[in-house]
């Protein structure tokens, strides 16, 4: 993530317009270009087979226009000049992973819906796991006066792809400090294996203290493959990361969180991870997802 030249906003369907306001600001840190994109549908004109197809087209005209005139309004107010396109489809994941796809250093932004169905697929959760461009997802419930980015890692995965994921995140986050401001930190949460202390075979307060040295070695020798000119404050925590993440990021207030993901297929795609369902939701920030470079 070495530059961004334009801001691809998911407009939010209430009167509210968090993304946009989000993206605004960027941009005015940045100098990207802000496009606002307006998803309309209306499965009992689309799908009506009793509806005669004029009619249908001309109720679709209808909402496209009633739409586009009502994020007019939004736009007019802003700061930098922002392009406005009205999209029909029921399929906003999708169309936005084949739009995004067409365009070169973009970043879309979109306001958070969490699902709590864990066989439900939001479009939010696809865009994480599909969309090749960074995703931003905002938080309307955050609250703002934070700064910075914390970049989260996996620093106890050894694979190629889990150190690429890592790549990218700190790229990110890198990128996020220098251009809107505010400390670079990172956090790698280290999950201790149980069986020892459950088979009490090892003095609890020895063993957890050399397992904050592995946390801390790992984390280290993880930001060395950081962007270079940018200093990262560590932080090594012991637990679960649905529960350290949240907590660390409500005592550090960062504007951003940085996650890793990669696209999957198949059934897994279909299946909303827990954890993750867990820990954004709570982390109380907007979200910057990545992917690792050259696997998108």
């Amino acid at each position: 993530m070495k530059r961004i030249e334009r801001i691809v906003v998911v407009a939010d369907t209430g009167t509210e317009q968090h993304a946009l306001a989000r993206a605004l600001s960027i941009a005015h840190s940045t100098g990207a270009a802000v496009e606002l994109i307006g998803f309309v549908h209306d499965s009992a004109v689309a799908d009506n087979p009793r509806l005669p197809a004029r009619d249908r087209r001309q109720a679709t005209r209808r909402m496209l226009d009633e739409r586009r005139k009502g994020l007019e309004r939004h736009i007019r107010e802003a700061a930098v000049p922002v392009s406005l396109r009205v999209v029909w489809t029921r399929l906003l994941a999708d169309w936005l992973c084949t739009y995004a796809a067409t365009l070169r250093a973009a970043l879309v932004v979109k306001t958070n819906h969490p699902s709590g169905r864990p066989w439900y697929v939001p479009s939010d959760w696809l865009l994480m796991r599909e969309l090749r461009a960074p995703l931003l997802l905002v938080n309307p419930d955050a609250a703002r006066g934070g700064a910075g980015a914390l970049a989260t890692l996996n620093a106890g995965a050894r694979s190629a792809r889990a150190q690429a994921i890592d790549r990218s995140v700190l790229a990110a986050a890198g990128w996020w400090t220098r251009n809107c401001g505010g400390p670079a930190q990172a956090a790698y949460v280290h999950e201790v294996p149980p069986l020892p202390l459950d088979l009490g075979i090892v003095d609890r307060r020895a063993y957890l203290k050399a397992q904050e040295h592995v946390a801390v070695r790992r984390l280290v020798a993880r930001l060395r493959a950081g962007p270079r000119g940018v200093a990262f404050r560590r932080h090594a925590l012991l637990g679960r990361p649905e529960r350290a993440l949240p907590r660390l990021a409500r005592q550090l207030r960062p504007a951003v969180t940085v996650m890793g993901t990669a696209a999957r297929r198949g059934l897994p795609r279909f299946f909303v991870g827990s954890t993750a369902e867990q820990v954004i939701p709570a982390l109380g920030t907007d979200v910057l997802v990545v992917k690792p470079a050259g696997r998108r």
